[in-house]
């Protein structure tokens, strides 16, 4: 039986924070920052942004999760966390969040932290009613990231924009084809109709059919990111090595054939397992977030130095893994 304190975590889903927490903060890597105390507020900030953006997507579908026989148990649909205090939680991190954004940057900090949120409330309305609102949180993503470049300067560098482009991606892909794909069957029963079913991607009795022309679109968004965070290399705008050494290059090289790997493996869709699916989903999205520090490895290394980039390394890998074992247990599984 989970504890009170546990259903609101399961609510706020720490086991994904960092893919939206470390969004400002590389974006202030990428434009030159190396304060940690200014790390540490943008880190904080992003997280808050994850506890809104998946609270409120929580609330706003209520009703149709309701329906459905994945994720009925979910804390509030069980009434283990009043509506009400929901709403407070999440209107609460939105506060602190646009507080932060004042005192650690500018009002250009302000604006991008504002459409961010205004991005995660209009996807949370709209995404269950039209398709392809996956690219209105991406833009959210993108401008987090921006709001942390801000943070580090009025001018945003290249790679600032290279890195906050690759958040984009890395949302579009996450929500148009990973999260869209493991609900297909379960939304067309519910009359809601996302970005694979508008290219004709069907579920029935467990199976999905996905047909060539999702998989070349959701495949071109996988590639079109791994293009995106190899510019840097290609532009000369970070270093490929370390002490003469090609770290930085081939842990790029090897991350990428990786996530190829995986999205070859999501586009085959839940079926027969969506358990299994989900895990891949897991892997997939950690290996994409993991490219960033890899990518800015030279950078981080000058502003929170080895210990810190390893920690960060770590971090990605074992906090999702850790966060699932004390909420779930050895399945490993989430209310997703």
């Amino acid at each position: 039986m989970v504890s009170r304190l546990g259903q609101y975590l399961r609510l706020i889903r720490p086991y994904g924070m960092l893919f939206l927490g470390l969004a400002p903060v590389f974006g202030a890597v990428a434009n030159h920052e190396t304060r940690l105390p200014v790390l540490l507020l943008l880190l904080l900030m992003g997280c808050l942004y994850h506890v809104f953006t998946f609270v409120y997507n929580d609330i706003v579908d209520m009703a149709v999760d309701a329906r459905s026989r994945y994720v009925a148990a979910r804390p509030l649909l069980q009434g283990m966390v009043p509506k009400k205090n929901a709403v407070l939680l999440a209107g609460g991190a939105v506060v602190f969040m646009m507080v932060l954004a004042v005192l650690i940057g500018s009002v250009v900090t302000f604006l991008l932290a504002l459409i961010a949120v205004v991005c995660a409330f209009i996807y949370n309305i709209g995404n269950k009613r039209l398709p392809f609102f996956e690219y209105v949180l991406g833009v959210g993503a993108l401008s987090l990231s921006l709001a942390g470049a801000a943070a580090a300067g009025p001018q945003v560098s290249m790679l600032a924009w290279v890195v906050a482009a690759g958040f984009f991606l890395q949302w579009v892909f996450s929500v148009g084809v990973a999260a869209n794909l493991k609900d297909v069957e379960e939304d067309a029963k519910s009359k809601i109709y996302t970005s694979p079913t508008v290219f004709g991607v069907t579920g029935t009795n467990g199976k999905t059919m996905i047909p060539w022309l999702f998989r070349v679109y959701a495949a071109g968004i996988s590639v079109a990111y791994l293009v995106v965070l190899g510019l840097p290399f290609e532009l000369g705008l970070v270093a490929s090595s370390i002490d003469g050494l090609p770290i930085p290059l081939v842990c790029y090289t090897i991350i990428s054939l990786l996530l190829l790997l995986t999205t070859a493996l999501l586009l085959r869709g839940p079926s027969p397992s969506r358990d299994t699916f989900l895990r891949i989903t897991g892997v997939h999205e950690g290996l994409s977030l993991l490219l960033v520090p890899l990518v800015l490895s030279s950078r981080l290394l000058s502003a929170i130095g080895p210990s810190g980039l390893l920690l960060i390394l770590g971090a990605i890998i074992v906090w999702p893994l850790c966060w699932f074992r004390l909420l779930y247990g050895k399945t490993l599984i989430p209310l997703e």
